[in-house]
């Protein structure tokens, strides 16, 4: 379980709320039993889970700057549950899904959300390109995208740009160095998309930064 220096190190809701501390640590212990046999991580111990999965994920509160949280949150490319875990933490009223193709990597997160209790996030095990089969009633109503370590900037936001709902946005998390060609590429499908493209964020926590499209309030 986290003790109390990694606890430290953690920041927002999910430190000062001990419970919300007590769920990440059950899912990262279930995490890493698991890391073993599936590959669901490079982190080789509860220290570089922290630094490696979630103190990049605390981005998703970056990434919001509304008071009231987001209703409908889609993590594309699950494959661990982050950033959708800390998500569905932050933000215990909004519904989580995480999308995970690969059956036993999904099966995992699956084992991992009901060891911790993690009840507002739900996995989808298929392509965010099937989502709207898997899950109609989410296209067009999802107002937070989050996107790490899951391909080029243009092709996962031409995927998940039909998911998004007025005033929603997709963030993708990018290395600090993200290439010219990646950004200008992206942001071309974006705005093609109807996207506002903002000023990208330094992550406040770990290395990286957020790249964010905007998709405005008035859009239909």
């Amino acid at each position: 379980m986290l003790n109390h220096s990694l606890s430290e190190r953690l920041s927002g809701p999910i430190r000062d709320v001990p419970s919300l501390a007590e769920s990440l640590s059950a899912y990262l212990d279930g995490l890493l039993e698991l890391n073993d046999t599936l590959n669901l991580t490079a982190a080789q111990g509860p220290d570089e889970a922290v630094e490696i999965l979630v103190q990049p994920s605390l981005g998703v509160e970056q990434s919001w700057p509304h008071d009231v949280p987001p209703g409908l949150v889609l993590d594309v490319g699950s494959g661990n549950g982050f950033p959708g875990v800390v998500a569905a933490l932050l933000w215990p009223d909004a519904r989580v899904l995480l999308v995970e193709r690969r059956g036993k990597k999904a099966a995992a997160i699956r084992a991992c959300l009901e060891k911790a209790g993690i009840s507002n996030a739900r996995v989808l095990a298929c392509d965010v390109r099937e989502v709207p089969r898997e899950e109609p009633g989410a296209v067009g109503a999802v107002d937070l995208v989050t996107v790490r370590a899951v391909g080029e900037l243009g092709k996962t936001t031409r995927m998940a740009a039909p998911l998004v709902a007025p005033g929603g946005r997709i963030v993708h998390w990018k290395a600090s160095d993200l290439d010219d060609r990646e950004r200008d590429e992206g942001a071309r499908v974006a705005a093609a998309a109807g996207f506002d493209v903002l000023p990208e964020i330094d992550l406040a926590h770990g290395r990286g930064r957020l790249v964010i499209y905007a998709h405005p309030e008035d859009a239909v």
